[in-house]
């Protein structure tokens, strides 16, 4: 959201949460527990069409990215994240968590790092 801004972009609200709580969350630890909180699921994950839009579900979270490095297929992070890293450096708006998801996928995209929770 930092980088957006900066950049002069108009930023909508994210899972019903504005991009101003999002962009506090970084700095803030009470904010990203709040978050945390608003996006962990209290019960069962419902098993229903749509479940990815609902709060709370966290059932987004397996995208396409994990599924390309999954199947050694081509991912698009240097398109998503690496352009949010590269625009954050241009506008002194660090992404270090962009940056080094970038660097790590391009590794295990060249068959330099295995994909695995080891490599977090």
């Amino acid at each position: 959201c930092r980088v957006a801004a900066a950049r002069g972009c108009a930023i909508g609200s994210v899972h019903g949460r504005s991009a101003e709580e999002w962009s506090a969350a970084i700095d803030d630890a009470r904010v990203f527990g709040e978050l945390d909180q608003y996006l962990t699921p209290t019960g069962p994950v419902p098993k229903t069409k749509g479940t990815w839009e609902c709060r709370g579900t966290k059932s987004n979270w397996k995208v396409s990215m994990p599924q390309d490095v999954a199947k050694c297929r081509r991912t698009e992070v240097e398109f998503l994240n690496g352009l949010v890293a590269s625009t954050g450096a241009v506008c002194g708006e660090p992404t270090p968590i962009n940056a080094a998801l970038t660097a790590a996928i391009k590794r295990i995209t060249a068959g330099e790092l295995r994909p695995e929770a080891a490599n977090l």
